[in-house]
């Protein structure tokens, strides 16, 4: 059978500097959920027919019209789940305080339904979205015997100071700041189920021990598209990936690389 075509998505990596080192925004998604039910995640989401018209400006000032849409679309997904908004009056200006984005829950409850688009919402209140902010971390792409494909794009960017983390209650019943290791070690234990993109990107981001040292990390790093694929090895199925991803490891038991709970896989 023809795999489905993998569906356009962006996730974001928000970090920040906390007190026991380099944090990151880490979101658990609602049990009901059709695609990694109970599963941690980063912020993120499809890309919508809207966030392509809202590279127009951005693709006549000479960038790739196609990637700006998974950057607004990773922007768009963060403030709608999270109520964290990379958004300024214009280039160079700062970004939006914590006190303006905490007063739009009603709009990210409208954002969220389609009853607003995301470009009119910034227009509105003469803002830009931030797209210079987030620099590409890695892209994955669901492998092709699954039903439910997605083609996505991970960013990472700092987190602005004075926005909190809010989820929304509905796709998401937890937002997080946690380190690397923190995620990682409650997955080791069974408290916490990661896809393979969710975890191999948290142990990338181990490797820096700042937000400044991370963001810089990805700047330099080639993004090598990852399509994971299964082969059996010595009696076991494994999840493998190719080495010039970059990840240090190439495969990884079916069962650990899809989480801990039946139906979450990457």
């Amino acid at each position: 059978m023809t795999p489905p075509t993998p569906v356009p998505a962006a996730s974001l990596l928000l970090v920040r500097d906390g007190g026991g080192g380099l944090e990151v925004l880490v979101v658990v998604r609602h049990r009901g959920s059709v695609f990694a039910p109970g599963a941690t995640v980063f912020p993120g989401g499809k890309v919508a027919a809207d966030d392509h018209e809202a590279t127009a400006a951005v693709s006549r000032r000479g960038n790739n019209g196609d990637e700006m849409a998974f950057r607004i679309a990773a922007l768009r997904e963060t403030f709608e789940e999270c109520g964290i908004l990379l958004a300024a009056a214009g280039p160079g200006a700062a970004l939006v305080d914590g006190a303006a984005v905490s007063a739009w829950t009603a709009e990210r409850a409208r954002l969220a339904r389609g009853e607003i688009s995301f470009r009119a919402f910034l227009a509105e209140r003469g803002l830009e979205p931030a797209l210079d902010q987030l620099v590409p971390f890695a892209h994955w792409i669901t492998p092709k015997n699954r039903p439910l494909r997605f083609d996505t794009r991970f960013f990472i960017a700092a987190a602005p100071v004075g926005q909190q983390a809010d989820h929304d209650g509905t796709e998401l019943t937890e937002a997080l700041w946690v380190t690397p290791a923190e995620a990682l070690g409650h997955a080791d234990a069974g408290r916490w189920s990661l896809m393979l993109p969710t975890r191999l990107n948290l142990m990338r981001l181990a490797e820096s021990a700042s937000t400044a040292r991370a963001i810089a990390a990805a700047a330099r790093r080639p993004v090598v598209t990852v399509l994971p694929w299964t082969e059996r090895r010595a009696g076991r199925l494994v999840r493998c990936i190719p080495a010039e991803a970059g990840y240090g490891i190439t495969e990884m038991p079916v069962d650990e690389a899809e989480g801990t709970r039946k139906g979450e896989t990457a």
